[in-house]
């Protein structure tokens, strides 16, 4: 997997937060999802103070800018259990039923019918989103938080 990543130190597929500004950091594949396909993803959470870790898809605005604002992706947050998004779900907070200890998360994207799903620790939570739209480009993406928290990428 190629990665575009800022703030972070990785060696291999293990990525380690290297920056105390307490900002939301982390990995972009900079191959971005190709439409009509399925792709699967899995990481692992290796340590984390506070769970401050989110995974998902990320839109081109985030992808080119580093920018973190919401509205510009689909995520999971583990800290709060929820889900945050841009248009067209505008979802801020919405409670996506996880339960601890989290330790492993496998992504879903079916680009085919715009759908995103979590699995967390081996159980399926189901469509997190459906109809996101797929006519432009989406980025998978993982972010971090805190000082040394780490993730393992097990499978791209």
């Amino acid at each position: 997997m190629n990665q575009k990543f800022f703030n972070i130190s990785g060696e291999g597929n293990i990525f380690t937060v290297t920056s105390k500004n307490n900002e939301w950091i982390g990995v972009i594949c900079e191959n971005k999802l190709e439409k009509n396909k399925e792709y699967k993803w899995k990481i692992k959470i290796l340590k984390t103070l506070n769970n401050y870790i989110k995974v998902g898809i990320v839109t081109k605005e985030y992808y080119d800018k580093l920018l973190y604002d919401r509205k510009y992706g689909f995520f999971y947050e583990c800290d709060n259990n929820c889900l945050y998004s841009g248009e067209p779900h505008e979802y801020n907070g919405k409670s996506a039923y996880l339960k601890p200890p989290k330790k492993e998360i496998m992504i879903i994207m079916d680009m085919k019918i715009g759908s995103l799903k979590f699995i967390i620790d081996g159980e399926d939570k189901g469509e997190s989103y459906k109809d996101i739209p797929t006519n432009k480009p989406l980025f998978p993406g993982v972010f971090l938080k805190n000082f040394d928290d780490s993730i393992q990428i097990l499978s791209c």
